[in-house]
């Protein structure tokens, strides 16, 4: 539905507003993060290849310093992307979490008996944890992938650029099955929500007559 992607895209923009620059930085922090996980193995392949056709000690020892480097800068720009992401990750659920918990104290009482209390108890955890994690850290790997995948497939087209083809040839097909069955998926998805709904809705009836039975045995 065209429509409800644009106000999906609309709405994931108004949360990421008042986080631009933290974007700006993480968007940057991925590309060169993406950068040192596509040149490490390449700089290892050097240092590989010219070990095999005997170089220099004064070669081995800049490319292993390199190759050193290398892997320090993978290693930090992977710490600073996982702890970004999760600083994103726990503020837009705060934000989302309060507005909504602050739109719920205003509705009147025919929301809460059109609605059963296992379907709002389970948007208000499990699905607002899934939406915040998908805002920050899923449209993240999702933007570290496709940057994973242009750089890799630049890399391999200069070193072979049929093989490349060869190998990027299965990628039609998964595509087409992702296709095809994600109709299917989305079902299963909605059926497992509602069956988590009818279990919280159970076991928050549960609680209220074990709390009201008590509460009279008690008066």
């Amino acid at each position: 539905d065209p429509a409800g992607r644009r106000l999906n895209v609309a709405w994931l923009l108004k949360q990421y507003s008042p986080h631009r620059w933290r974007i700006a930085r993480l968007a940057l922090y991925t590309i060169f993060f993406t950068a040192f996980s596509v040149s490490y193995p390449m700089f290892f392949k050097v240092l590989i290849d010219g070990i095999l056709r005997g170089v220099t000690e004064e070669f081995l020892v800049k490319n292993a310093l390199g190759l050193a480097g290398m892997g320090i800068g993978y290693a930090f720009f992977s710490v600073i992307c996982m702890r970004n992401r999760l600083f994103m990750n726990l503020a837009l659920e705060k934000e989302i979490r309060t507005r909504l918990f602050g739109h719920l104290t205003r509705v009147g009482k025919d929301f809460y008996v059109r609605n059963p209390s296992g379907d709002i108890i389970e948007r208000l955890t499990d699905e607002l944890q899934e939406m915040t994690w998908f805002a920050s850290s899923g449209c993240f790997r999702l933007y570290q992938i496709m940057l994973r995948i242009l750089f890799v497939t630049g890399v391999m087209f200069s070193l072979a650029p049929r093989l490349t083809l060869y190998a990027l040839a299965p990628l039609v097909a998964i595509n087409f099955i992702q296709q095809r069955y994600r109709r299917q998926y989305h079902g299963l998805v909605k059926q497992v929500r509602e069956m988590a709904s009818d279990v919280s809705s159970a076991i928050e009836r549960c609680f209220s007559g074990i709390f009201s039975r008590s509460r009279r045995d008690v008066l």
